[in-house]
């Protein structure tokens, strides 16, 4: 109950703090479609089967069409069902949801006695993921509510951005062209619920965007009437014209009497008392003789009285509108805004016991029958799944390790957690390295069994996870924090070892062998085949060194042995790793890294630490941000000649830095205006720029001659949302320096409104010293790799996403609470009988998140300008680009290259010859360091090595290179990862 109670407190405070009800629709609210798309892409399944007991239901992966409707499974443990849709779909539409909710409800009358139902909608692609569409809803058996809620599921097709919704990058064919509805099955996800405390939730899907009734400019009088909050006023100088005046005091002054407004049975004087000089007037407003604002109206034109300037002040707010010849044609007015604070507390670390624990899980797959998919019976085909078998747990003296069954993994693990569940460990943080993706799968439910658990989640990522417990005989809660070494050291723990010259390396083991099912886990004898160990350790694992290891065994290799092995050098090596990098940034910053779940946090705890000014950037909240966030796009990624010979790849010294360092940011208070740019230079105090510094809404016409347009859009598809450079006309938001950039090429742009912003060198000093760091370090330093991750970590997490969730897990009878009492909830049910519950609160709810995304949109503009000088002054030699590289076949001019400059390009190498489908997709022959010739091959999406000649029959007309490789299908609600063949297609 704790948990409702503290959401509640939340979302009270935050309506009685604003005096209104939150209105949020499903596809209505206002929200960034590439961060929404990533949050859906990545919730886990609500499908209820445990793989590792015989209850499979045969009829689950039926995709026969012979049967009008679906069927419903229960899952062990949880009173939530799923009614699966027997039918394959080509292409999900409204009409074919529809069909199935009335099944679904026809089947519901049949087995269950409630009349109502919580309910979800969610879509089984062809590659067997699983995606929600719709938050939990309220349902019911009653015909006409039926049709509401058939209404409400069905409006979601009705968003242009659905597609993105459900989007699968790389995987084109799980849609139906061209209209870009997903093909596969349909699955409600529900539960009969008695008498829910609250009305039905659908209502909330078909709710429409209020108007603003309180328009700026009267549409009914726009030449004489002038509005603000709904209040008349007279859009002239000329008080002649105004109603009902009186002058006094020889004309010095003047009342304006008798605007009555109606409220319900009262009559209100709206009174306006003139103070008349030469150059302006000054007007108090009252209300019922109550001030309620003040105007200042400027004259401009001594003969034309409708031209002037009038300043509204309401709560120490102006807001500025000028008129000429009684038309408005330039707004401005502040926006409300906090500053980014800085830190000034002072961490304090104790390094003989600095608090953490390291662990690692080693998993096993087993086989499960094969998926039917698709006419010849092989896409998606899922082959395995992954149970844990081996945990190891270090604390920085001894470390314990457990082994598991495949029958009874979950308790064996529950008692391994019961090992440091210890008064001693109170506050530690425990690491692994892919706690987010990989092992908190396995662990998240176990843990819920043993105590509260609370975790934060990012787009489908775990950040970081809260563990409470108690003792027993003891009421004291105990806590442990549960962290992800990846997402701080975003390197392998081979690569993380040799950089932090550890004492302890990661080592080598046979994965492949310990997968091999007709292997026993008791395996003694001959030393696996070196093919049995994987490929992405082979690189540094030669045959030689394997003959190596290999010699030390005389048919004694021993799986069970080695793999505990294997196990604990990974949890040493990683505590070492984790030390070594807390004792340096502390050295260094001052600053304990533990504290900070990802190297953005940290890198911005160190800016704000270190060299934040006060008052300097604006903390920049939903509304605003989620209108400048039009305006950040990534890097230019374009393939312009797909072949040649001779081609030279250079890369740019730290891109990102470089925008940061040489370029002013935006700061201080944002200003808001609206009209023409013309007008915006002229009434802007103190401007001289030639376009005001800031961030605008355009109109786009792109030159039709330009060869190699560089301006970014964003366009919807089949396979979500895609930043295109296109030509022809559009609207969007830019940031003003891109734009004048663009204006050097044939750009044009007309201006309809924007945000303004103080010009500041922010990042000068920060970028200087780690800068200076990397270029001094060698590059197997620890700080070469240090300095490296800081400078390029830093800028994107100013552009944060404001929006957040409360997620947490708790009973079933609990999160029914949640699901009756709060609005936009997702749930999805775990093993054990506990839900996991997903809250979307309003970014005011989780108070100051310090977040600026008009620097992340600025350093990423200034990054495109630089890029755009090569793209232009090499257009006819270029290649290929791709953010922050080139590709030509001539030599950059001389003072364009230099290896140490910050922002200067650096030779690569070069490719005797090469090939390119796309944008990240290309390969080439070049000569290494002993003079050999090799191949260089990068295919986006695809981990196994591509032989060149491969990738270059996919230049031959009506080519398609078919490709196949496992791909990982983490499943949070099954405590499990299956593992598929997945299929890629390059054209």
């Amino acid at each position: 109950m704790e948990c409702i109670e503290r959401l509640r407190r939340k979302r009270t405070e935050y309506l009685f703090k604003n005096f209104i009800m939150i209105k949020f629709s499903f596809f209505n609210y206002r929200i960034n479609m590439r961060n929404f798309h990533a949050t859906l892409a990545s919730l886990p399944s609500f499908i209820k089967f445990n793989y590792l007991s015989s209850s499979l239901n045969s009829n689950f992966y039926s995709t026969s069409s012979d049967s009008p409707m679906g069927h419903i499974v229960s899952a062990s443990k949880s009173s939530w069902y799923n009614y699966f849709s027997v039918k394959n779909y080509d292409p999900i539409s409204p009409f074919s949801l529809e069909n199935e909710l009335r099944a679904f409800i026809s089947l519901y009358k049949k087995q269950f006695k409630e009349e109502k139902f919580f309910i979800m909608a969610k879509i089984k692609f062809n590659n067997n993921d699983i995606r929600s569409i719709s938050t939990v809803q309220i349902g019911s058996t009653d015909s006409f509510e039926i049709l509401n809620l058939i209404a409400a599921f069905n409006s979601i097709f009705g968003h242009p951005s659905f597609s993105e919704a459900v989007s699968e990058p790389l995987e084109n064919e799980l849609f139906s062209l061209p209209n870009g509805l997903p093909k596969g099955n349909i699955i409600f996800t529900f539960k009969p619920t008695n008498n829910p405390k609250v009305k039905t939730k659908y209502e909330k899907l078909m709710s429409k965007d209020k108007i603003n009734k309180n328009a700026n400019l009267s549409k009914k009088n726009p030449l004489n009437k002038f509005k603000y909050n709904g209040y008349t006023i007279p859009k002239t100088m000329d008080l002649s014209q105004w109603p009902n005046i009186h002058y006094i005091n020889d004309r010095k002054n003047a009342v304006s009497l008798n605007n009555i407004i109606k409220s319900g049975n009262d009559n209100m004087t709206l009174s306006f008392f003139i103070t008349i000089t030469k150059f302006f007037n000054e007007i108090p407003v009252l209300l019922n003789n109550t001030p309620i604002f003040k105007i200042k109206d400027e004259i401009m034109d001594k003969d034309d009285l409708s031209s002037f300037k009038r300043t509204i002040t309401e709560n120490e707010q102006d807001k500025v509108y000028v008129f000429e010849n009684g038309k408005m044609v330039f707004f401005t007015e502040n926006v409300k805004t906090t500053f980014i604070k800085k830190i000034n507390r002072q961490d304090l670390i104790n390094f003989e016991n600095p608090k953490i624990i390291t662990l690692d899980l080693e998993t096993r797959s087993v086989p499960i029958h094969p998926i039917k998919e698709g006419k010849d019976g092989k896409k998606g085909k899922v082959n395995s799944m992954m149970f844990p078998i081996v945990m190891s747990i270090y604390n920085g003296k001894f470390v314990k390790s457990f082994l598991f069954s495949q029958s009874a993994w979950e308790t064996e693990m529950m008692n391994a957690f019961k090992s440091i569940m210890l008064r001693k460990y109170d506050g530690y943080k425990v690491y692994t390295h892919n706690f987010s993706y990989f092992d908190g799968i396995f662990i998240i439910d176990i843990l819920s069994r043993l105590g509260e658990v609370k975790p934060f989640m990012r787009n489908g990522k775990i950040l970081k996870l809260t563990f409470n417990f108690t003792l027993p005989n003891s009421k004291r809660k105990y806590t442990l924090q549960f962290m992800d070494s990846l997402l701080i050291l975003p390197d392998s723990l081979e690569k993380l070892s040799l950089f932090f010259n550890n004492k302890v390396m990661k080592s080598f083991f046979p994965h492949s062998f310990l997968d091999d099912n007709s292997i026993s886990i008791n395996y003694v004898g001959k030393c696996p085949d070196y093919k049995y160990f994987p490929k992405a350790c082979t690189k540094d694992f030669t045959i030689e060194k394997y003959q190596e290891y290999a010699g030390k065994f005389k048919n004694n290799w021993d799986l069970k042995k080695e793999l505990i092995k294997y196990c604990e050098i990974d949890t040493i090596a990683l505590y070492q790793v984790l030390v070594n990098f807390q004792r340096k940034i502390y050295d260094k910053f001052m600053i304990d890294c533990t504290k900070y779940p990802t190297i953005p946090s940290l890198a911005f705890a160190i800016f704000r630490k270190n060299y934040l000014v006060d008052d300097m950037i604006p903390n920049i909240k939903s509304k605003l941000h989620n209108i400048i966030k039009r305006s950040y796009f990534g890097g230019i990624c374009e393939l312009y000649k797909p072949s040649g010979v001779n081609i030279k790849s250079y890369d740019v010294n730290s891109l990102y830095p470089f925008g940061m360092k040489f370029f002013t940011m935006a700061s201080g208070i944002p200003k808001y205006v609206k009209g023409a740019i013309e007008n915006i230079r002229k009434f802007i105090d103190d401007s001289t720029d030639e376009i005001p510094f800031g961030f605008y809404n355009v109109k786009v016409k792109a030159p039709l001659n330009l060869d190699k347009p560089f301006l970014p859009t964003r366009l919807n598809t089949a396979a979500g949302t895609r930043t295109i450079f296109p030509l022809g006309q559009w609207e969007g938001w830019y940031f003003s320096e891109e734009i004048l950039n663009a204006m050097k090429y044939g750009y044009e742009f007309e201006f309809t409104e924007g945000f303004l912003f103080e010009k500041s060198y922010m990042f000068e000093e920060n970028i200087d010293l780690l800068y200076n760091i990397k270029k001094t370090s060698p590059k197997e330093s620890p700080w070469y790799y240090i300095s490296k991750l800081l400078m390029n970590s830093l800028y994107g997490r100013f552009g944060l996403n404001p929006e957040g969730e409360e997620i947490i897990i708790t009973t079933e009878e609990e999160g029914d609470k949640l699901i009756e009492t709060m609005e936009y909830v997702t749930i999805t049910p775990l093993l054990s009988g506990n839900v996991l519950i997903s809250v979307k609160l309003p970014e005011e709810a989780f108070g100051d998140m310090n977040i600026s995304v008009p620097i992340s949109s600025a350093i990423a503009a200034y990054s495109r300008i630089h890029m755009s000088h090569f793209l232009n002054k090499y257009s006819n030699n270029i290649y290929y680009i791709d953010t922050d590289g080139i590709k030509v076949d001539i030599d950059l001019d001389k003072d364009e290259v230099d290896s140490k400059e910050l922002g200067k390009m650096k030779y690569e190498y070069v490719l005797e010859e090469y090939s390119s489908l796309g944008p990240k997709v290309y390969g080439g022959l070049l000569y290494d360091k002993e003079g050999k010739l090799t191949e260089l091959v990068k295919l986006r999406g695809y981990s196994s090595k591509l032989p060149y000649n491969k990738l270059k029959e996919g230049l031959v007309k009506d080519h398609m290179i078919e490709l196949t490789q496992k791909k990982w299908k983490r499943k949070l609600s099954e405590s499990t990862i299956y593992l598929k063949n997945n299929h890629l297609l390059f054209l």
